[in-house]
């Protein structure tokens, strides 16, 4: 929690009382009792005077911290800068002071009760840039673009290596993407794609991702007893395999326990375990394309095989794997075989647009969240497409896997 530093001035009592017994003892003793105004009943007042010895004594028990931002030119002079804290809503902020830069500079100073992480936004700012608050004198750096680095402290030192960390995995990612998809196009347009081919790009796609994906958990397994450690998991918790989370949740569960975005994590985590292969479906609930509500149960256990389908039409692997999807439904579907869609769409004209672009005609549903979906939560889907097999009697069998695996799965089932 960000606190003020005691003060001097005679504050107003409605609007803090701790601060206004505070200025009138200072008073007291340097220009005498006749000599006060009060505002309040003195009774009130020494009433609260046993809160004042324990509240002088925190004072110097607070983390000092100050902040010196500087941006790449004077540009932003006259701007405000933000100092925010976050709030219980994990997308809002609380803004606790401003200033305004002064040619290329801004500073805060302040303390907290506790090491904590902070934000700064504003002018200049392309969004809310992070710091650890309550270790000394930080230094933030804003390019041309709004991109801010920080240094100073060894919290701040290692936040900062993370981020390069992850900034330099997501490059790679994308020029290592990149060359893969080349060489699977260039097969194609030679006419040299085969079922071992599609299995090995998928294969290296997916290596590329888990490297990305796993270097937050590594950084929080080496740092689950800090704040850096402990935001990180929150940033990215949700990510997480139910083996890692089981990992990690223990050690930092007493630090975050309450916490609205470790609620969403922890029910990830309560999602994994009862959706894995061997448990019994999770019903689903929502409506179709129409505005008829539809439920997974209304298929799923009733005798076929049942596959659960996520995707969204704004997904290009979604798309480039549906006519294979549709290939695979026309062959089955008359031999106990059913798909129901769950859609991540956010737009109802974009997801039944993408129906009929796709010649889409097993059933469908979405509550049009997108990400934010109580459906694929259920599920713990954190990325699409992402296929849920179930046997006729509503087990799963199969998740998260490819297209081509399913058409093999069928021909074995069927």
């Amino acid at each position: 929690m960000f606190i003020y530093r005691c003060k001097s001035t005679f504050p107003d009592p409605e609007k803090d009382i701790i601060n206004y017994i505070i200025a009138f003892i200072v008073n007291y003793f340097y220009t005498g009792l006749d000599k006060i105004k009060l505002e309040h009943n003195m009774k009130k007042v020494f009433y609260l005077l046993p809160l004042v010895t324990a509240f002088l004594a925190s004072c110097g028990q607070v983390n000092d911290f100050e902040l010196k931002g500087r941006f790449a030119d004077d540009s932003h002079n006259g701007k405000l800068i933000y100092l925010q804290m976050p709030d219980k809503d994990p997308a809002k902020f609380i803004s606790i002071d401003s200033v305004q830069v002064q040619g290329a500079n801004f500073e805060f100073a302040g303390a907290a009760d506790s090491i904590q992480m902070l934000f700064v936004a504003g002018g200049g700012i392309s969004r809310p840039q992070l710091f650890v608050a309550g270790e000394g004198t930080v230094e933030m750096t804003i390019d041309s673009t709004g991109m801010a680095k920080i240094s100073g402290t060894p919290l701040n030192n290692k936040y900062q290596e993370y981020l390069d960390k992850r900034a330099s995995l997501a490059k790679e990612m994308q020029e290592e993407g990149k060359k893969i998809s080349e060489e699977y196009n260039k097969a194609k347009e030679e006419n040299r794609v085969t079922p071992e081919l599609e299995k090995e790009t998928e294969a290296k796609y997916d290596a590329l991702y888990q490297k990305t994906r796993k270097y937050p958990y590594d950084f929080v397994k080496e740092n689950a007893s800090n704040v850096v450690g402990r935001y990180v998991f929150l940033d990215r918790g949700r990510s997480f395999t139910q083996e890692e989370l089981e990992e990690i949740i223990p050690s930092v569960s007493g630090q975050l326990t309450g916490n609205p975005r470790f609620q969403l994590i922890e029910n990830r985590l309560h999602a994994l375990k009862t959706t894995v292969v061997g448990q019994k479906f999770t019903d689903l609930k929502a409506q179709t394309p129409d505005g008829n509500p539809i439920a997974l149960s209304d298929y799923a256990g009733k005798g076929k095989y049942v596959l659960v389908d996520f995707w969204a039409s704004w997904c290009p692997p979604c798309r480039r794997d549906m006519p294979d999807v549709v290939k695979i439904y026309n062959q089955y579907k008359d031999k106990g075989f059913e798909i129901v869609g769950v859609s991540l769409d956010s737009r109802k004209e974009d997801w039944i647009k993408g129906i009929e672009d796709l010649n889409i005609t097993w059933p469908q549903m979405s509550d049009l969240n997108r990400w934010d979906s109580q459906l694929s939560t259920a599920y713990a889907v954190n990325s699409i497409p992402h296929m849920v097999l179930i046997d006729k009697e509503g087990t799963i069998i199969a998740r998260g896997f490819h297209v081509n695996e399913l058409a093999q799965k069928l021909s074995e089932l069927l």
